[in-house]
């Protein structure tokens, strides 16, 4: 049985090939090896034991997540290009025109991979150790401190938590200030 390493590179080439029959096959196998990780930690959680397969399940969703999103990419046709507006939340509906996500980990590759106008940000997104929407705030502020020309997509939030969203609102004005 291939490991998720070996599956993603030919994932990768599948889809660096225009191939997306064979990525779409690949992202199932992916999908298959994904639910057996979490049977098996289900099975090793009732029995008492260590959990083994959260932090590669987590590689895995995330494999899945960007193989997607760029044949996405890759399928919109020049003709159809444009910025992406990219929304970060884990419960509310997605508006129309966003391209929807739920990590902050997965906002920030794509904003090192793709030309994105806006983003839109949620704060708490329903666990804490997957991170929070100010850490988006925060690597977009630590990207224009050491490279002046980074293009600062337009920010917003829309997040409930109103401490948070003045801390965001806070992080969005001192990275304006820093592209004055």
């Amino acid at each position: 049985m291939q490991n998720y390493k070996n599956i993603n590179q030919d994932l990768k080439k599948a889809i660096a090939n225009f191939n997306f029959s064979q990525a779409k096959e690949l992202m199932k196998k992916l999908e298959v090896m994904l639910q057996e990780n979490i049977a098996a930690d289900e099975t090793r959680l009732e029995n008492n034991e260590s959990l083994v397969c959260v932090e590669i399940n987590e590689k895995i969703k995330d494999i899945i997540f960007f193989a997607q999103f760029e044949i996405e990419i890759k399928t919109r046709g020049n003709e159809n290009w444009k910025p992406l507006k990219v929304y970060l939340d884990d419960k509310r509906n997605t508006p129309d025109g966003y391209f929807r996500v739920f990590w902050p980990s997965q906002m920030t590759q794509i904003l090192e991979e793709f030309e994105v106008e806006e983003v839109s940000l949620d704060h708490d997104l329903g666990d804490d150790d997957i991170g929070t929407g100010y850490e988006v705030v925060c690597y977009i502020e630590e990207k224009v401190y050491f490279n002046k020309d980074y293009v600062v997509p337009v920010m917003k939030t829309h997040t409930d938590n109103s401490s948070a969203r003045d801390k965001m609102q806070r992080g969005i004005n001192q990275i304006l200030n820093m592209k004055k």
